[in-house]
């Protein structure tokens, strides 16, 4: 299930919202590493869509930020040069 609410700074830009199933399967992780990384900071913590209530999501764009960020990480420690390249 996905929902959109939309930005206050951009009423036209939809945000979505993303549950845990999309989560996992766009980032790879399993729930203990999942619920690890957000204890520790490392990743953006979940929205509750209802007040006391259980279900949660997450903002995709929050999610994708992560992924990127994860990807420009890897890159810098693992640089691959054009000469090594081979097809």
């Amino acid at each position: 299930m996905t929902a959109n609410i939309y930005s206050t700074s951009n009423p036209d830009q939809p945000k979505r919202l993303i549950r845990k199933p999309e989560v996992r399967q766009k980032t790879g992780l399993c729930n203990a590493h999942l619920y690890a990384l957000i204890a520790k900071g490392n990743f953006p913590s979940q929205i509750k869509l209802v007040k006391g209530g259980r279900a949660s999501a997450w903002l995709e764009s929050e999610v994708d930020e992560w992924i990127d960020q994860r990807v420009k990480a890897s890159r810098a420690n693992n640089p691959v040069s054009k000469d090594t390249v081979t097809a």
